[in-house]
């Protein structure tokens, strides 16, 4: 119902979508070691 009805991610997804935009890791010095890190090649592109 909240997926349907709310133009917001749930909660529990807002702070993965992050993990794909390349500019997040130097902004915030995300670094591998660390759990949201994600590899360059597993990172979602839509364009």
């Amino acid at each position: 119902m909240e997926i349907a009805t709310d133009g917001d991610a749930p909660a529990q997804y807002r702070a993965d979508t992050v993990r794909n935009l390349d500019a997040w890791y130097p902004a915030f010095s995300v670094q591998p070691s660390q759990t949201l890190y994600l590899v360059p090649k597993d990172r979602v592109r839509i364009w």
